[in-house]
């Protein structure tokens, strides 16, 4: 045996032929190889030193270059931050610590100075520019009580002219003085004198009503805080109390479980497919998506038009109606959505070269596609106002179908807790199935259009962080949000799946409802459907109406339009029922029932006396013609109203001034000529002679002298 080591690092035996044929059939084989690739390589050098690959090398390098220097730029730009950032936090932990502290010693100085001053307001007129009322009022009373009017330093100085000055440090004006501000002033202490006189009868009066109420304490502290010169803050004796009694209003949206849908998409969103129920009556009111359309351009960073201009028809969104009502408070979501379906459209009509990631989609949602048809913001604007009733609205009990005072209320089989836990179960399901698909497409992503379709099912539960962008998506980018997604739905994950309590259905309903929130990422009511527990008559009401006197349709609009003024619940629902039967929608058929019921009863809102324990229920009929034996829906408000009685009995009090001259009670007629003689000495002829004489003197008193005739001595000159 002769070995021979060859140049591939194998060995060969050079006596066997065999050996030596496959031997030089692998150098062959590895010659033809080697030539194929030197010829690739050849070519690859050429391509490289291609003047096209040249510039793109050169290109490649500019870029690198740029991301080197954009590099160096952030981390500079970050280090400067940092910098300023820790300046920042010096400056507010030494200078803003320090100016602070100066103005709280400043604010302090402030305010005992302010204290300081107030303490000197009781003798500092010029400062407070207020005096003592009542002490005013008794120099006012002093200085009228003499004729003339006595003005001095003991009442109130005014100056008898504009030379005199009283007191220095008052100006007043002088009596009589002509510009008016003299009478003004006059005027205003008659005011002062008036009303104090007023406020003391009014104090007086508490006191006898406290007393009459046997109250003493308060009696004698009315007559106390007087003296003290305040006034109390309360005064029973002017309150005469407005006796009645309540009634009740509810406003309710009863619908027909049974009822099919206005519209429905195929997969409805995790809101939609818990509270199906609710997800029905909003069909009702926002327009069918299938009639509402978009032109939708595309346009390159110039602003220029990129292909064809494509037509999307909002039904392709794939919303359902509590979807809708989501996407009308999140913007961001519903343009990602139809820049998805827009996006697709293009590129069929554009062709295979068309390159999304190039264009922007642009739209005008004011503007309907075709004529007659309903725009996006129609859709929105009625989405909306279904959105504020939704977030004030709850569902609907079985005690809110009976009267306050009823006897048995009926109460939810246990039947529908369990149905309701099965769907909130289900939810469960979808949601952690949905983290799972966006964890596994984080980590190993897949095509576009997957990462797109389970970011848009993640957002429409809700997640903030699965809301693509309008432009520019790439597998890559898409990647980047499917994790934070995952996370947030991670963190919805129950330990132990939702379960009824079969003993206690109300209470599963109360936990269902906030587990439902939680899962959907907004506020679902969760309606159940339910026995409608109402007599003949009342079923009549809710029907087609007409047994309670003054509940017209018309009568039952404007009371529900005077009520929405002060109940913003009520005035949220019309408004969307107003949006709704404008743009071709479930229109308003209000129905009004009372509880419990009496014979001849007549509607609360057309009687201004109604009888005391009635409860009003105020239904939009979402239904048909009859009322149905199964119903779902909505409070929208609930409030109690009080009604006053038509009579009351109560007082009226007049201050009334007695006058201060009294006629005297004893008139002297006569005295005895004679002051020595004793009593019992007056005879006939006396008392004729007394009053006789009198008589004359007052006649003579009354003459006027100039026509009194001349008597008596005359003086002449000498």
């Amino acid at each position: 045996m002769a070995l021979r080591e060859t140049g591939d690092g194998t060995t060969v035996d050079t006596e066997d032929p065999e050996e030596v044929a496959a031997w030089t059939r692998r150098r062959a084989q590895t010659a033809v190889a080697l030539a194929a690739s030197r010829r690739v390589a050849a070519s690859l050098v050429d391509r490289l030193n291609a003047p096209d690959a040249v510039a793109a090398r050169a290109e490649l390098e500019a870029a690198r270059a740029a991301l080197r220097q954009a590099q160096g730029d952030a981390t500079s730009a970050q280090a400067r931050f940092d910098a300023a950032d820790g300046d920042a936090r010096r400056y507010e932990a030494n200078d803003v610590a320090d100016a602070q502290a100066a103005l709280d010693a400043a604010t302090f100085a402030l305010s005992q100075a302010l204290a300081e001053l107030l303490r000197e307001a009781s003798t500092s007129a010029s400062l407070t520019a207020g005096v003592d009322g009542l002490a005013l009022r008794e120099r006012y009373r002093a200085a009228t009580a003499t004729t003339p009017r006595s003005w001095d330093h003991t009442t109130i100085p005014f100056p008898a002219t504009d030379a005199d000055v009283i007191d220095p440090e008052l100006a007043l004006p002088a009596v009589g003085s002509s510009d008016g501000s003299y009478a003004r002033l006059l005027a205003v202490l008659d005011r002062l004198e008036e009303r104090v006189d007023a406020v003391a009868d009014l104090v007086t009066a508490e006191s006898a009503h406290q007393l009459v109420q046997g109250n003493p304490t308060r009696a004698g502290g009315s007559l106390a805080v007087a003296a003290q010169g305040r006034v109390p803050d309360e005064f029973d004796v002017i309150r005469t109390p407005r006796s009645g009694h309540d009634i009740g209003h509810r406003f309710l949206v009863l619908t027909d479980p049974n009822r099919p849908a206005a519209w429905s998409v195929a997969a409805p969103g995790p809101a939609a497919s818990v509270d199906s129920l609710t997800a029905r009556w909003v069909a009702g009111l926002l327009p069918d998506p299938a009639t509402v359309g978009l032109a939708v351009r595309f346009e390159d960073s110039d602003g220029a038009q990129v292909g064809p201009t494509v037509e999307v028809r909002l039904d392709g969104l794939g919303l359902d109606p509590l979807g809708w009502v989501r996407v009308a408070a999140v913007p961001a979501e519903l343009d990602a959505r139809v820049a998805s379906v827009a996006t697709a459209a293009w590129m069929t009509a554009a062709g295979p070269d068309a390159d999304p990631t190039a264009v922007t989609p642009a739209w005008a949602a004011v503007s309907p596609l075709h004529a007659g048809e309903p725009s996006l913001t129609d859709l929105l604007a009625t989405a909306k106002a279904v959105g504020r009733v939704l977030a004030q609205a709850r569902a609907l009990e079985p005690a809110d179908l009976a009267a306050p005072t009823a006897a048995e209320v009926p109460s939810l089989p246990a039947s529908a807790a369990e149905d309701v836990a099965a769907r909130v179960r289900a939810l469960e399901t979808w949601t952690d199935d949905l983290a799972a698909a966006l964890t596994a497409a984080a980590q190993a992503p897949g095509d576009l259009d997957t990462l797109r379709r389970l970011l848009l099912d993640a957002a429409s539960a809700g997640v903030a962080e699965a809301v693509t962008p309008v432009a520019g998506q790439t597998v890559a980018l898409l990647a980047t949000l499917a994790g934070p997604a995952a996370a947030r739905l991670r963190r919805r994950h129950a330990q132990q799946p939702f379960s009824a309590d079969p003993a206690d259905p109300a209470g599963t309903l109360t936990r269902a409802r906030a587990r439902a929130d939680e899962l959907s990422g907004m506020r679902v009511p969760l309606a159940v459907a339910q026995a409608a527990p109402f007599s003949p008559s009342v079923a009549v009401d809710l029907g087609v109406g007409g047994r309670l006197a003054g509940a017209t349709p018309e009568a039952l609009r404007d009371g529900a339009r005077a009520h929405a003024s002060v109940r913003p619940a009520v005035g949220a629902a019309l408004a969307a029922y107003d949006l709704a039967e404008a743009l071709g929608g479930e229109p308003l058929r209000l129905r009004v029932t009372q509880l419990p019921e009496r014979d001849g009863d007549v509607w609360v809102g057309s009687v201004a006396d109604p009888l005391d324990g009635t409860t009003a229920l105020l239904v939009q009929a979402a239904y048909g013609a009859t009322l149905p034996a199964q119903v779902s829906g909505l409070v929208v408000d609930a409030w109690t109203q009080a009604v006053p009685l038509q009579r009351h009995d109560t007082g009226l009090a007049v201050h009334y001034d007695q006058p201060d001259a009294a006629p005297p009670q004893a008139v002297l007629v006569a005295v005895h000529p004679d002051p020595n003689a004793g009593t019992g000495t007056w005879d006939l002829d006396t008392v004729l002679d007394v009053v006789t004489s009198t008589l004359a003197l007052a006649r003579d008193r009354a003459t006027a002298a100039e026509l009194r005739p001349v008597a008596g001595l005359e003086v002449h000159d000498a």
